[in-house]
């Protein structure tokens, strides 16, 4: 349950949940379509914006669809250092940092602007968006959460012999208004 179901729900809840209350502040995503060509390009436009807002350079984290991490792996201007084994048939093509900036790959299907949650589960909005690249520091962020009950149930018959686990948790997500540079989003238009 907490792998297939309430953690995605709670990672796009997450990512809309911040997107909204950015945008709600005046802020606009980037809405280039990314290519091998200026994929690059569009992330230092992010990195050069934050470094001039004086976000902290150490602890960026760069949130990316499956596709833009392809496209980072094969972006004309990188120069990728690949090492090879002993034998000199592997090439290591890991991209997992770009300018010390740690990247973090998410399906497309929890990278949307909004979502519609109810009892089943969630899905992507109507009018939702899919984002491309997510860039945050975490101190313009917080999730809090708290467990208000935990417990787990004995097998008897009406559980067919099988224990049960219940929680009961409340969380959220809420950016710093403060710290609104410390995000930046890139969007389909």
């Amino acid at each position: 349950m907490n792998i297939n179901e309430k953690f995605p729900e709670k990672d796009a809840y997450t990512v809309s949940k911040i997107f909204t209350d950015w945008t709600a502040q005046g802020k606009t995503a980037d809405t280039t379509a990314l290519t091998v060509d200026n994929v690059l390009t569009v992330f230092d436009k992010m990195m050069e914006a934050m470094d001039e807002a004086l976000v902290p350079f150490s602890g960026r984290l760069l949130y990316v669809t499956p596709a833009v991490k392809t496209l980072l792996k094969n972006a004309s201007q990188i120069g990728l250092s690949r090492p090879v084994d002993g034998s000199g048939k592997t090439i290591n093509r890991i991209v997992d940092r770009l300018d010390e900036v740690k990247l973090v790959t998410v399906p497309s299907v929890l990278m949307k602007t909004a979502y519609n949650f109810n009892n089943t589960g969630f899905a992507a909005a109507e009018n939702a968006k899919q984002i491309n690249m997510f860039l945050v520091h975490p101190t313009a962020i917080i999730t809090p959460s708290k467990y208000s009950f935990v417990g787990i149930e004995a097998p008897a018959a009406g559980t067919k012999g099988d224990y049960i686990y219940y929680e009961k948790e409340y969380s959220d997500v809420f950016i710093i208004n403060t710290r609104a540079n410390a995000i930046a989003f890139n969007t389909e238009a």
